[in-house]
């Protein structure tokens, strides 16, 4: 028996794509923070996209840690011994 590397959830998203995310919706969370905490700007914008700018800043409160959940399982390379080397098992669910 050989004991082999197991790419973390190899069928899900690759951690380029996951890192771009965490820092586009950092990024994306901080503009609306920043517009929600200017009073002057606030005050003009209609009731309606202050509901929506908060709503999305409570999506991506609950998304962040997810995304960031997914990288540090990508972060992680569990070992096993597998019977032949082009065997690969997974131990563990896709998704926590």
């Amino acid at each position: 028996m050989r004991d082999h590397p197991i790419p973390a959830m190899s069928n899900g998203p690759r951690p380029a794509r996951i890192e771009r995310s965490i820092a586009e919706l950092e990024t994306l969370a901080a503009f609306l923070a920043d517009k929600l905490q200017r009073p002057w700007e606030t005050a003009v914008l209609p009731l309606a996209d202050r509901r929506l700018y908060k709503e999305a800043l409570l999506t991506i409160s609950v998304l962040l840690p997810k995304l960031q959940a997914v990288r540090r399982a990508h972060e992680v390379t569990p070992r096993c011994e597998c019977p032949d080397a082009g065997t690969v098992m997974n131990s563990r669910p896709a998704f926590p």
